[in-house]
């Protein structure tokens, strides 16, 4: 996405959300805005057109400042240009909830300026112009009932199921998963066919590509597409 100037790294921002855990386990907590009943955040860190960038579990009870420099940690590095991989913006954004001067200072300390609403102040700082693409995101992704509603007891499988978590902590999860379709596959040879969509990177992979039968959309012409080019013009 970064070699086609879909990124944006010179700012980001960042918000959390609270969902409900149904069953409990662990990165859960009691609620503060759900009668203490059982919840989990979802922390999230996007770019300035809100695409996500890494996105963190936690305890419904955690404070959100306390994730900050996690999640600006957390972003993956990202190539698709000439030069060194991007990791970092230049600007990050968060309302109130993330107002403190240790923190503060901790973000600067990765070469990133913070621009984050004091707390005691009166409303229309003007920052909500560059914030609210982070809201958006986490409303797109609780689109989904499976991230609106928690009710698996395993964190780990819960946070595989956020599509901003797949390019950075869980790509061994990714991986491991599409291994286990090619074994499938292979056992049930000549009474299975598994099709995966083309948009999984997983190009730089051996395994993954000795594996592909047909390509629905063959760049090389050598094998049968699934779906033929004249449709898809």
């Amino acid at each position: 996405m970064r070699a086609a100037n879909l990124l944006d790294f010179s700012r980001a921002a960042v918000d959390s959300s609270h969902i409900r855990a149904m069953k409990g386990g662990a990165a859960t907590g009691p609620s503060l805005v759900d009668r203490g009943k059982s919840g989990s955040k979802h922390h999230v860190i996007v770019e300035a057109h809100g695409i996500p960038l890494a996105a963190i579990l936690t305890g419904g009870n955690r404070n959100d400042v306390t994730q900050l420099l996690p999640l600006s940690e957390a972003v993956p590095p990202i190539g698709g240009k000439r030069g060194r991989p991007r990791r970092r913006p230049r600007h990050l954004y968060a309302d109130r909830g993330y107002d403190h001067e240790a923190y503060r200072n901790q973000v600067r300390a990765l070469q990133i300026t913070p621009h984050i609403a004091r707390r005691g102040t009166g409303h229309g700082s003007g920052l909500g112009v560059y914030r609210w693409v982070v809201e958006g995101a986490i409303a797109q992704l609780h689109w989904f009932r499976r991230l609106r509603i928690r009710w698996e007891i395993r964190d780990d499988i819960h946070h595989a199921s956020s599509p901003s978590a797949a390019p950075s902590a869980d790509w061994d999860t990714v991986t491991a998963y599409f291994k286990l379709l090619r074994d499938v596959a292979e056992f049930n040879e000549g009474a299975l066919q598994i099709i995966v969509c083309d948009h999984v990177n997983l190009t730089e992979e051996p395994w993954f590509q000795e594996a592909i039968v047909e390509n629905w959309r063959p760049a090389d012409g050598r094998r049968k597409a699934l779906i033929p080019n004249d449709w898809l013009d």
